[in-house]
């Protein structure tokens, strides 16, 4: 969800790969939307506040905690 009043977007972007990382922060931060960025599944389970976030971007081949798992939690 957008609010009008606070800006774009937050997403919650869990991936290990860094290039991909640095694509994704490019182009998404290049159009006004804000980014949390976790290299591994278990510093964003550590890290994660539901209502922080609208999206979640996650790798499902994350090194230890699957990506699929992470996002079970989440959810």
């Amino acid at each position: 969800m957008v609010d009008s009043q606070q800006g774009k977007a937050k997403i919650l972007i869990v991936e290990d790969d860094t290039t991909i990382v640095d694509f994704l922060r490019h182009l998404l931060e290049r159009e006004g939307y804000k980014l949390s960025i976790f290299y591994s599944g278990e510093d964003a389970l550590r890290s994660f506040q539901p209502s922080k976030f609208s999206v979640g971007i996650i790798d499902i081949a994350l090194p230890g905690i699957h990506g699929v798992e992470v996002a079970w939690k989440i959810r």
